[in-house]
């Protein structure tokens, strides 16, 4: 009778910790599946901003190196003209 009882307490902590893990691992996979979301949703941000970035990081360098251009060609030509 004691052993039928001990048998089926063990029998209930081992569908107990079985539920626990379960509900672990479903819960583990919920919150991978929504770090994956936001990662995604995070890199996507990111590489909208790098090519806009990128964008106008490269017309501003355009339009320097147009100015510094234009600047060095007319020091040299008034250099020139006084040599």
């Amino acid at each position: 009778m004691i052993s039928g009882l001990v048998a089926i307490l063990i029998a209930s902590y081992v569908a107990f910790f079985a539920w626990v893990v379960a509900s672990i691992n479903r819960l583990d996979r919920k919150i991978d599946s929504k770090i994956d979301a936001l990662d995604a949703k995070s890199s996507a941000k990111i590489d909208s901003f790098d090519t806009k970035f990128s964008a106008r990081l490269d017309a501003k360098i355009d339009w320097l190196n147009a100015k510094l251009s234009a600047q060095i060609k007319s020091l040299d030509s008034r250099l020139t003209s006084r040599i």
